[in-house]
């Protein structure tokens, strides 16, 4: 199962494709090659100063910055009197469409690189997403910045240093596995929530995020087509038509998903026995969640929980 996240501007989903994330030192009196690359980088600014010499312009950076640099746009770093230290998240965005199409083998093409130049995302964060920006710089509460750490910190420890290389023979079975936290710190630090519940009206995005938030808050329930109906005062077999364009899925294995991301979190944070996380989350039996729980993750619920303790 590969991180999902929601694009509002553009009406679709998207699959995260990790490239880079941890934490990255550039010393001090130094200047970067001017590169570009493919991929997002969000980057969290840990410890110094520098110049940042971007396609938009030349930006000050500091510590407690947030900074977005798009596809393809040119960045060279400057370093002054001191090392600079930043933690880095770098992703390619692919529509979730694309890697349904791909099935099993989109754990392949994505190590392409013509894979990725054809079907990586170029629009930028804010486009996609409409995060609040300033130049390069993301806008954010600062009395939130001790839990971006934390969460920095938990991120940085899941072993997820395996996303440096992603054509390491572990790097398909890992972003499965962390799936969930991958696509909750997306979230997250993009200020953007795709659980949001928006204002009604017509447009797609509303629909869609409406429904992801209803499946959310329903998670530990039976899945009821007809219920949602009800709850969103839209013919059924429009919800379903509609959810199938934009997310690329429909939406009962949409809601499995989410059940299977709450039976992780219940996995990794709690004692709760494989049998009563199951019927917490109404499958019709512990072999039920246990086939699904496979299928999604490519480990059983024991494997799994015995791989995030190590």
């Amino acid at each position: 199962m590969w991180p999902l996240v929601y694009a509002p501007r553009t009406h679709a989903a998207y699959a995260i494709i990790p490239a880079h994330i941890n934490y990255t030192t550039i010393p001090r009196d130094m200047r970067t090659a001017e590169h570009r690359h493919r991929v997002y980088h969000l980057m969290f600014f840990i410890d110094g100063e520098a110049l940042i010499e971007h396609s938009r312009g030349t930006f000050s950076v500091r510590e407690k910055d947030i900074i977005v640099i798009d596809p393809n746009d040119k960045h060279v770093f400057i370093t002054r009197e001191r090392d600079v230290v930043y933690f880095t998240f770098n992703f390619s965005l692919i529509q979730a469409a694309a890697a349904e199409k791909a099935g099993d083998d989109f754990a392949k093409r994505i190590r392409e690189h013509a894979y990725i130049e054809t079907n990586g995302e170029t629009k930028t964060l804010a486009q996609l997403f409409g995060t609040a920006q300033n130049d390069i710089h993301i806008r954010y509460d600062a009395a939130q910045w001790d839990s971006i750490r934390v969460a920095i910190d938990g991120l940085n420890a899941s072993r997820l240093e395996y996303f440096i290389d992603p054509s390491a023979p572990s790097y398909a079975e890992d972003v499965v596995l962390h799936g969930g936290d991958i696509a909750a710190f997306f979230h997250r630090f993009m200020l953007f929530t795709a659980y949001r519940q928006p204002s009604r009206g017509a447009s797609g995005d509303d629909i869609a995020a409406k429904i992801v938030a209803y499946l959310k808050h329903t998670v530990e329930k039976k899945y009821s087509l007809k219920a949602l109906a009800a709850h969103m005062k839209y013919t059924p077999n429009y919800l379903c038509g509609h959810f199938k364009k934009v997310t690329g899925m429909s939406i009962a294995r949409y809601y499995n998903r989410l059940k299977i991301e709450q039976a992780c979190n219940y996995l990794r944070a709690t004692n709760l026995s494989v049998t009563d996380i199951a019927y917490r989350l109404d499958f019709s039996s512990s072999q039920h969640f246990a086939r699904n729980f496979k299928q999604e993750k490519k480990l059983s619920p024991r494997e799994y929980r015995e791989r995030v303790a190590q």
